[in-house]
């Protein structure tokens, strides 16, 4: 084979090599939906300029649950460790941009920014796990808010359970409201442990506005 040839061949074989690439990363579930999630994420993008406009933080929220809930829901063609890619990156991006919200405002709160909104502020935060330090600082926060009837009595429950079962290790603090259970190795729901017996969880649970838990769905 002469020089030319041998030239346009790797030539040949390096387009090839790239189109097919390009290609297989064009029909690659894990990077459609990526694209999928940066295109919402674009709709309203962040600003911090207009972090006093609450007609703005309220657009940017349902934009960032809209992310939040996609990443959350069934999808067999992305591998789990590619879901948790997406999650961690997606949770730390906002809990950082909530984190800069309440630089302006104490938290977003249903009589100021509506319950939808208000809601979609818990849930960003409720999944802020890279960021356990705005969740404690919400939590005190909530805890005074619930008490003033200016954001649901659940939100101070279910992230108040989040925090104490992601420390239980270290400080075995129990849960109060039973918000959080997993699944054990014969997939049966199993709560993490809680503070005295299940007729006083649900005693807690009724106090807050949560339905009672139903012990038969529950493996002890």
């Amino acid at each position: 084979m002469n020089a030319t040839k041998l030239v346009a061949f790797i030539l040949f074989f390096f387009i090839s090599f790239t189109f097919n690439s390009i290609a297989s990363q064009d029909t690659d579930p894990y990077v459609l939906f990526h694209k999928e999630l940066k295109l919402i994420d674009i709709q309203i993008s962040f600003n911090e300029d207009k972090l006093n406009d609450k007609e703005y933080i309220i657009s940017r929220l349902a934009v960032m649950a809209r992310i939040d809930q996609k990443l959350r829901q069934t999808n067999p063609d992305i591998s789990v460790n590619n879901k948790i890619k997406l999650i961690k990156q997606y949770s730390l991006q906002f809990s950082n941009e909530l984190s800069k919200m309440l630089d302006h405002h104490l938290w977003i709160s249903c009589e100021d920014f509506g319950e939808k909104a208000c809601t979609q502020a818990f849930m960003i935060v409720q999944h802020a796990v890279p960021n356990p330090g705005l969740q404690h600082k919400v939590l005190f926060v909530l805890d005074e808010l619930h008490k003033k009837n200016s954001i649901p009595s659940w939100h101070y429950a279910y992230l108040y359970d989040r925090i104490v079962v992601a420390h239980y290790s270290k400080f075995k603090v129990k849960q109060r409201f039973g918000s959080q259970w997993y699944l054990t190795s014969d997939s049966k729901k199993k709560l993490f442990p809680f503070e005295g017996s299940f007729e006083d969880l649900n005693q807690r649970r009724i106090a807050f506005g949560m339905p009672k838990l139903d012990l038969s769905e529950y493996v002890p």
